[in-house]
């Protein structure tokens, strides 16, 4: 008989004996799914089981008494399984991180329990792992796992992952290693998945450590939740007003998924959170959206809050600070903010906005003259209509990329504080509100908004 067909036969008799002898020890476990045992197995099963137990585990606790209803797929599921868990180009104690960012956005009691084990004895400190189990951004972190958490988190929280934590990711681990981290949060998604329809048992005597997922407040269901919509988007779509121009608001690109701005992904993203159709409406300026918001035309915008316009709108809190400054054309003479507000000095200003209103008052000498559009601010600059623009820098550094040579100024003679902007009547939906834009901020979604929209002289906000 061939050589290679003894050893083969051998060793197969061999794991049959194995789990012959020891079948009272599988100890399967399970609760919607009922624990299989080895005499109730198809040949097919226990050719999986088989699999489990010869491979890097030893052991058919978890997800294995599920995936053994479909043995074919549970078989290619935990080789997948077993390079991801043991043979992952991550380090280990960084794929075990990784694991366990999976399991709590999920919620999976026994997959936190089991791998909380498996990273401490990895050397991942109890302080992170903490930390991650109340849903807070660990603070002591060494630089590979802050780099391991920003990509996971982000991913898992925007479903995206911004330029900035992909390089650090690539940078550190290269492609191979990103696409092995990618690979560990897809199998641990279906373990969770699997182990959370279950209902899989924690062992005797353990109790669960995982505490109600963050953001329950934005979950359909949640107390409070289906009232909040529906009193912030009362035709069952949320109108989002938006201005062209502005990557605080938006910049029209050829398709949607070319058109970027802060208002329109924080306002794209917020419908899908509520589960609603996302419906952006655009006008030619700021003063228009504030109107809009104000007579109920649309739900919601993303705009400076001012305390006059406190008085007609009403505000969550803010998310975002954006430096105000001014922009001066090629050649100009003012080199410094202190040069603005001169006798003679012509200063731009959109109609209507929050500039316009504060340098009235601000301004002594400069003469402030109202412009209804962008394109009318470059023509005049251009032409020397205007010696100065003042506004946001965010519009300031678009503005500046359209006019060769130009320049912002150093310094800020203020700031603008960005919130979301809903009509009156509609308080009962700020707290949802509040709690939406409070996790976009930690899970770093305005962050990802921000630098899709390239938007330049922002400051963070007070959480």
């Amino acid at each position: 008989m061939n050589l290679k067909l003894i050893c083969a036969s051998i060793v197969g008799l061999g794991i049959g004996m194995a789990i012959a002898a020891t079948n009272p020890a599988l100890q399967l476990r399970g609760d919607r799914f009922k624990p299989l045992t080895y005499e109730q197995m198809t040949p097919e099963q226990k050719t999986m089981a088989e699999h489990v137990l010869a491979g890097d585990r030893g052991s058919l606790n978890g997800p294995y008494n599920v995936f053994l209803r479909s043995p074919e797929m549970g078989d290619l599921a935990q080789k997948y399984g077993a390079y991801m868990r043991y043979h992952s180009s991550i380090p280990h104690k960084l794929n075990e991180f990784a694991i366990l960012i999976t399991g709590r956005f999920w919620n999976s009691q026994y997959e936190w329990y089991a791998h909380r084990q498996y990273a401490l004895k990895a050397g991942l400190s109890p302080v992170v792992i903490d930390a991650v189990a109340a849903g807070r951004q660990p603070t002591s972190m060494q630089p590979d796992e802050e780099i391991v958490y920003n990509f996971c988190h982000e991913l898992l929280n925007t479903r995206q992952v911004s330029d900035a934590h992909f390089k650090a990711a690539v940078d550190r681990f290269g492609e191979r290693g990103v696409v092995d981290l990618i690979g560990v949060m897809g199998y641990y998604h279906l373990v969770s998945m699997v182990l959370n329809v279950d209902r899989y048992p924690l062992p005797a005597g353990v109790k669960p450590e995982l505490g109600p997922p963050p953001a329950q407040a934005l979950k359909s269901g949640a107390p409070g939740f289906d009232s909040a919509k529906t009193t912030l988007a009362p035709t069952g779509k949320l109108r989002v007003g938006l201005y062209q121009g502005s990557p605080t608001s938006i910049i029209p690109g050829p398709t949607p998924a070319d058109t970027r701005g802060v208002g329109y992904d924080l306002g794209r993203e917020l419908a899908q959170r509520l589960d609603l159709p996302f419906e952006p409406v655009v006008f030619p300026k700021n003063a228009d959206v504030f109107a809009a918001v104000k007579s109920a035309a649309v739900d919601i915008t993303f705009t400076n809050a001012t305390p006059d316009r406190a008085r007609d709108i009403d505000f969550s809190k803010p998310f975002l600070r954006v430096e105000q400054g001014c922009l001066v054309p090629a050649g100009s003479p003012i080199r410094s903010l202190d040069e603005v507000d001169v006798k003679g000095v012509r200063v731009g200003v959109s109609v209507g906005s929050t500039s316009q209103k504060m340098l009235a008052n601000k301004f002594k000498n400069a003469q402030l003259m109202a412009v209804p559009t962008f394109d009318q601010v470059i023509s005049m600059l251009q032409s020397g209509e205007l010696e100065a623009f003042a506004t946001n820098k965010a519009i300031l550094y678009e503005l500046s990329d359209r006019l060769p040579g130009s320049k912002v100024l150093e310094g800020a003679w203020g700031y603008e504080h960005f919130a979301a902007g809903i009509p009156k009547g509609r308080e009962g939906g700020l707290p949802l509100l509040n709690q939406f834009l409070s996790e976009a901020q930690q899970n770093g979604q305005v962050a990802q908004a921000i630098e899709r929209a390239g938007l330049r002289g922002t400051v963070p906000a007070d959480r």
